[in-house]
């Protein structure tokens, strides 16, 4: 009687990217689909999944998710696999890439706004055109510097700030929850267009009719 019903092992660990476009597939295909290969020397045996379950963590990056799954395999001659000679799977989800900016999703690089009218500023504290976003598979933290005609630092994706007229150069750093990090800058540029004016000058001239210039 041969009762080594997985003679090809019976541990096996999977890797798949988190970013990977078709993971679903991948992970419904391995746990739903998939089954260990079982011979035997007397018969075919029949090979039946356990278990199938995620576990909690949490987990040491770059992994960030784990399942695992068991299969017993029977003879038939009655021998059937039990503790550690079943069959064990471990799928692991890994974050293996940092967050990605798609400037297409974002505000330009390079953006140039006529300051407010009667102001050498621009305001943008109620405005939401500074946010930026970016793609990864787990949370991201953003943060900002701004260095040129403002300098200034702080927490999120959208600097909505009061700007001076001229260039500032605004920083997005994105990091995720495996210490991954990308950055996307844009150049602001506030334009003052409005003209001068003169003020205060005077209603009357006692030197009517003098040569002044």
């Amino acid at each position: 009687e041969d009762t080594n019903l997985f003679p090809n092992g019976r541990f096996m660990v999977v890797v798949l990217d988190c970013d990977d476009a078709d993971l679903a597939n991948k992970l419904n295909y391995l746990r739903n689909s998939w089954t260990p290969n079982s011979s035997d020397n007397c018969s075919t045996p029949t090979v039946l999944q356990d278990t199938d379950q995620q576990l909690a963590g949490p987990f040491t990056c770059p992994e960030i998710e784990r399942y695992t799954a068991t299969w017993t395999s029977q003879d038939g001659c009655g021998n059937i696999t039990t503790g550690t000679e079943r069959f064990r799977l471990r799928i692991e989800i890994h974050d293996l890439n940092a967050p990605a900016f798609d400037p297409a999703d974002n505000p330009p690089m390079d953006t140039s706004i006529v300051a407010d009218a009667g102001d050498c500023s621009l305001d943008l504290t109620a405005s939401n055109l500074l946010e930026v976003n970016a793609e990864d598979c787990t949370n991201i933290d953003y943060s900002y510097t701004i260095s040129g005609e403002l300098n200034t630092s702080g927490s999120g994706n959208n600097a909505n700030l009061v700007y001076p007229v001229g260039t500032s150069e605004i920083t997005y750093t994105a990091e995720d929850e495996c210490g991954q990090t990308a950055q996307y800058v844009i150049n602001l540029t506030v334009i003052d267009d409005q003209l001068p004016v003169i003020n205060d000058c005077a209603a009357s001239l006692d030197s009517v009719g003098t040569d002044l210039f």
